[in-house]
């Protein structure tokens, strides 16, 4: 019928976005074993700063935002996000690590929309802004495989004199992150 797709010719542009990863592998793997100086591939893994700012305040007992003030807090700028984004597809890993929590980030919902897969956004969290919306949108994406949680404490007592309060709230969070995950199968 008109406008209906027959076999896999429809496939053949999603396949070919698929193997971009791969395909960048392979040429940089090529590049490195005959020294190019000049590459054209694209990295494997990015890490990207997203921010170094917190919603936890005061800072947790290890933070490095007990040595360093307000003022030095940031976001990634956009014009940083927007020059990567022709890189995303190329990528095995995006990591939004660095001194901040990503959840905070105010393009936090952009940035996992821009990213498809194979490419894979991983990340690490203290899990306190790990909302059933955030949940939601990690699990429509699909391209956030794993996040770590700072939880550094199995007793609310010993979280509170290292995180503060919000322990339970933590736990609670990364329980309902784990029921979204079962139930997608």
């Amino acid at each position: 019928p008109a406008g209906q797709m027959v076999g896999t010719e429809h496939l053949r542009g999603y396949r070919k976005w698929m193997d971009l990863p791969a395909r960048n592998k392979a040429l940089l793997r090529k590049e490195h074993d005959g020294k190019v100086a000049r590459v054209s591939s694209f990295p494997e893994e990015i890490t990207l700063a997203t921010t170094i700012r917190c919603n936890k305040n005061p800072p947790c007992a290890i933070c490095e935002r007990n040595v360093r003030t307000n003022d030095l807090e940031w976001d990634c700028p956009d014009i940083i996000i927007e020059r990567l984004k022709p890189v995303f597809p190329h990528l095995d890993i995006l990591y939004l690590h660095c001194s901040g929590e990503p959840l905070f980030y105010h393009r936090f919902a952009e940035l996992l929309h821009m990213v498809r897969p194979p490419t894979k956004i991983r990340f690490n969290s203290n899990a306190v802004l790990l909302t059933q919306e955030k949940i939601d949108l990690i699990m429509e994406t699909g391209v956030v495989d794993v996040i770590n949680f700072s939880l550094d404490a199995a007793t609310e007592e010993t979280y509170r004199k290292i995180r503060g309060r919000g322990f339970n709230r933590v736990v609670r969070n990364i329980g309902n992150l784990n029921k979204a995950k079962l139930a997608r199968g």
